[in-house]
């Protein structure tokens, strides 16, 4: 059975953090946050700001990647401050589990701003200009919610191959397939395909290129999960800066979406995204035989000129004349002036009232999380930035308190905390949790609605595995459930000894397909009706 590695990573890094010493600590400036992509400019404004006004800051520096490293860092007592675009999972804060830290928990003083994931397209004439998605799915508190979309309708809507014809749930079955498995039956489903020609025909092309989407360790991902029922997604596990690869992270994402597209040689100064060649599993480059890469494609890191994903995303969306690339990323990807910008759901628009009162579906808290007991701040491993000790956790402090103090009065300069950060906020075009600097929010504004929710826990991704020798799908366990095959949606099989998953076969007529084998038929034909997507026949 396949592991997560995510999860091998974090134990790994919290038995070799488990020793922390002064002497050593004390060698170990610059000190390198991570956190949220979406806080990757407001931190790094926020901190030249602070230097330039005398604070002793000059060893700290933000790195990004994700806010699942920030909880990851803060866990590991490697960083006490965490900038998120999302809150803690539960069991972080739980006090009823063991190694939770349950006086982390954020109050006002925490959410810092507020956001709201998008659907990132160009601009052109026909560009998207809604999406309709069913409402009333359970929030993280199990109460039905109108902000949060319903569960994936499994009937077909209108005619197959018919574009336009109205799928319901657009997204989450583009994302994660007809049934939120993101295993390769629902995400080769012919529903799925119809969803995805439907998002074409809004957008006013014969088919969509690729969906870029942010990896699994960014609260935007996170939020997107939570608010459009994404358990799992159909290109398998996005790892990004935890994988191996340290120097192009967006290498460390799978490929495994069963709708194939060409595999794109990178343009320039553009990081490679990962390509595969679906008969053997193996992953390829651009001009290799039989490689391609799949519709959804994760994107982890910045690239020259572009210095986070949420950048990439936007650069990558405006830069495509054929106006065929989508993804999602912040409500900054859509506000930068380069062409890109995102539809309404439901019609309602991300602006500022309609994220700060939550109307809009996919509003979300930004937080600067806070761990004042993680003083000692351990020996970093396995390259994971970090181990300052009490000289990073004075640095962290200071700079929490001119971030977020509501007084001023652990400040130097006696201003409020959201003086300072709040018209560095509405520079980069995010939303301040008020409209004067030194008010505290109150009332139906989304940063005062407390307590704040746990993040969800999803399942793990579906991701290959060799099927003795041959091209496969792995399984994954979720916590006391059985495994299933993400090739096959069912219990793997014992072969020599070994749980095994059978390669991708027995496809429906109309389900993506990669080659003939894949298909109940044998027969897989390039874009039999015109769609844009090869299919069993």
């Amino acid at each position: 059975m396949i592991s997560n590695t995510k999860t091998r990573v974090f134990a790994a890094l919290a038995a070799l953090t488990a020793w922390s010493g002064p002497a050593a600590a004390q060698t170990m400036a610059p000190y390198h946050l991570r956190g949220s992509d979406t806080w990757y400019d407001v931190i790094n404004d926020a901190l030249t700001a602070a230097k330039a006004a005398g604070f002793a800051l000059n060893d700290l520096f933000y790195d990004g990647t994700g806010s699942g490293n920030a909880e990851t860092q803060m866990v590991n007592n490697l960083q006490s401050i965490g900038p998120m675009s999302r809150n803690f999972k539960a069991s972080v804060l739980d006090p009823a589990l063991m190694n939770s830290h349950p006086s982390w928990a954020p109050t006002v003083q925490n959410a810092a701003g507020l956001d709201a994931p998008v659907l990132v397209v160009r601009s052109y004439n026909k560009v998207v200009k809604d999406i309709t998605l069913p409402t009333g799915g359970n929030d993280p508190s199990g109460v039905g919610n109108p902000k949060y979309a319903a569960k994936n309708n499994s009937a077909l809507v209108g005619t197959f191959g018919v574009k336009g014809s109205g799928y319901d749930q657009l997204l989450g079955i583009v994302l994660s397939g007809v049934d939120g498995s993101g295993t390769v039956p629902a995400c080769a489903d012919p529903r799925r395909v119809q969803a995805v020609a439907d998002l074409a025909f809004k957008q006013g092309v014969v088919s969509i290129s690729h969906l870029y989407r942010r990896d699994d360790n960014s609260g935007t991902t996170t939020t997107i999960q939570e608010k459009l029922q994404v358990p799992r997604f159909c290109n398998g596990f996005a790892r990004g800066v935890l994988g191996m690869n340290q120097v192009n992270a967006n290498l460390n994402n799978q490929d495994f979406d069963p709708i194939r597209r060409p595999c794109p040689a990178p343009v320039g100064t553009d990081n490679a995204t990962t390509c595969t060649n679906m008969k053997t599993g193996a992953s390829c480059v651009a001009g290799d035989a039989d490689c391609t890469q799949g519709l959804i494609v994760a994107i982890s890191i910045g690239e020259p000129g572009f210095p986070d994903a949420t950048d990439v995303i936007s650069h990558r969306v405006a830069q495509d004349a054929t106006n065929a690339t989508m993804g999602y990323a912040g409500r900054e990807a859509a506000r930068k002036g380069n062409g890109a910008v995102g539809p309404t759901i439901n019609t309602i628009a991300f602006s500022d009232v309609n994220i700060r009162n939550n109307s809009y579906m996919l509003s979300r808290v930004l937080y600067i999380q806070y761990a004042a007991d993680n003083t000692d701040l351990g020996v970093p491993a396995m390259g994971i930035p970090g181990g300052g000790g009490m000289n990073q956790f004075n640095e962290e402090t200071t700079f929490w308190n001119w971030l977020t103090d509501p007084t001023g009065g652990n400040n130097l300069d006696g201003a409020p905390g959201r003086c300072h950060l709040d018209p560095i906020l509405k520079t980069r075009g995010f939303l301040a949790c008020t409209t004067n600097c030194a008010n505290t929010p109150t009332g139906g504004n989304l940063c005062a609605i407390t307590p704040y929710f746990t993040a969800s826990s999803f399942p793990a991704n579906c991701g290959p595995v060799s099927n003795n020798g041959g091209p496969s799908w792995g399984y994954e366990q979720v916590a006391s459930t059985a495994a299933v095959c993400c090739s096959s949606n069912a219990a793997p099989t014992m072969v020599m000894g070994v749980s095994t998953c059978p390669a991708v076969s027995g496809l429906p007529t109309n389900a993506a397909c990669s080659d003939g084998p894949d298909c109940l038929s044998g027969v897989c034909l390039t874009d039999p009706v015109g769609i844009g997507i090869n299919l069993c026949q």
